[in-house]
């Protein structure tokens, strides 16, 4: 017998283990929405399960599900080509090969890889090739990526409203100046403890990110009033800007509150 459920959250359920595997293939074939998450026993015989009996998945969170490798990513993106949102954040044995993979899913729409510090620049670079509907993209705590990833986005992404890039040691002003010119329909970006970048990435984004609506800047030591100065007198910044993070930006002094009060939508500070 078949169930038509198409929603099941099953979050947090740590005994759930691969043997349900047969529970998706058999009954659930019209399956569209599955929260996985913090399922810690779930491993890659789940993902073929979901690859061959749930063609029509389109949102998948196997996010902190850590025993998922590449040889899951790989399945998932052979049978679920329908899939649009896609969590994987703390799979820690995803690489640039699951990445890659997933360029077969032309659809995706939202892709989390939060803390998959095997994924490199050239996971990225194919992904912002192959999947021209990227609009959400976190990357965050991905800790071996570099400029190229950020000039690739650019290049490819121009629809890309959310773009997370937390604790990325090794950008700089640089890629923000090519990601910005590629990528103007950007609403919400997360740089907390880029620590590389400084006043030239804030005034880039000013020019560039005219629908800008929350910015996180917490940790980014060499951001001053000056880069702030740019970003409250901007287009965004007085008309979009509504989340502005800041927590231990050192060089920030007095002077940047009469800058902020220039943004008129603000509701976090």
């Amino acid at each position: 017998k078949q169930w038509y459920q198409r929603r099941v959250r099953v979050n947090g359920c740590t005994s759930i283990s691969p043997r349900c595997d047969g529970a998706f293939t058999s009954y659930f074939p019209n399956l569209k929405w599955l929260d996985l998450s913090s399922c810690t026993l779930v491993d890659d015989a789940v993902c073929c399960a979901l690859s061959a009996g749930c063609p029509h998945l389109q949102h998948l969170d196997l996010s902190w599900c850590s025993l998922i490798s590449n040889n899951g990513a790989v399945a998932l993106a052979k049978g679920c080509h329908n899939i649009r949102h896609l969590l994987l954040r703390y799979c820690k044995l995803i690489g640039d090969p699951g990445i890659k993979a997933l360029t077969q899913c032309k659809q995706l729409s939202l892709l989390s890889l939060m803390n998959c510090e095997e994924v490199t620049d050239a996971g990225i670079v194919a992904l912002t090739k192959g999947c021209k509907e990227l609009r959400c993209l976190s990357v965050s705590g991905c800790t071996q990526l570099t400029d190229l990833t950020l000039t690739e986005i650019g290049n490819n992404c121009p629809n890309l409203r959310t773009l997370e890039l937390a604790k990325l040691i090794y950008l700089s002003d640089r890629g923000f100046k090519n990601l910005v010119k590629g990528c103007n329909n950007i609403e919400k970006m997360d740089l907390e403890e880029c620590q590389s970048i400084t006043d030239t990435s804030l005034i880039q984004i000013s020019i560039h990110c005219p629908y800008l609506q929350s910015i996180t800047l917490s940790n980014c030591e060499r951001i001053s009033d000056e880069g702030l100065r740019y970003l409250c007198s901007s287009y965004a910044g007085q008309t979009q800007l509504r989340e502005l993070e800041l927590d231990n930006c050192k060089l920030i002094t007095d002077a940047s509150i009469d800058h902020i009060l220039q943004c008129r939508q603000l509701q976090r500070v």
